[in-house]
């Protein structure tokens, strides 16, 4: 048998490697969960999509912004670049909202080799405006609870796949469950 200190990524390897040959394994760890520093990793790099994107589609929206490329990956990223050159075509930009309900959880469900999944629950309030006049679009509130797929791409978390898994009107739903 043998003991291993650390449960982050390298513990965990070693851990996953001795007990494939049979060997019992201790592996000992002073934190909460098993790879808790990925999951923190993971979900900056998920929290960093969104942001880039409402970055990148506030003032004139830009599809070519080197963020999206460095938050998205695969058709997140051809549906980011899509939705931020239809908002360039339509002469449309996102603004924060006066007082936004800033309510964002994102946890990480399944962590394999450079795949992850995660699961978000967010209370969208951004305004979408006309930018050549400031005409408000659309200023609704909604709560949408989505299953983020990430892939690790030259060691870089990025976002792969966004899906609403489902949407209310206002702040409800999983914004009330925490």
């Amino acid at each position: 048998s043998i003991s291993i200190l650390g449960a982050g990524i390298v513990g965990c390897e070693y851990a996953s490697m001795f007990r494939n040959l049979g060997c019992k394994v201790n592996l000992i760890n002073s934190r909460d969960k098993l790879l808790e520093l990925l999951d923190d990793e993971i979900i900056a790099r998920y929290i960093g999509y969104w942001t880039a994107r409402f970055d990148v589609n506030s003032g004139t929206p830009n599809p070519d912004d080197p963020a999206l490329r460095e938050y998205a990956t695969g058709a997140q990223l051809d549906a980011v670049r899509a939705e931020t050159q239809a908002n360039l075509d339509q002469g449309l930009a996102f603004r924060r909202a006066a007082n936004p309900a800033e309510i964002q959880r994102v946890t990480v469900l399944q962590v394999n080799r450079d795949r992850a999944i995660v699961q978000e629950c967010v209370v969208s309030d951004g305004v979408i405006i006309r930018r050549d006049s400031g005409e408000i679009v659309n200023d609704e509130v909604s709560t949408h609870n989505v299953r983020g797929e990430m892939q690790r791409v030259q060691g870089v978390w990025r976002v792969s796949a966004a899906q609403l898994v489902q949407r209310w009107e206002g702040v409800a739903g999983c914004a009330h469950a925490f």
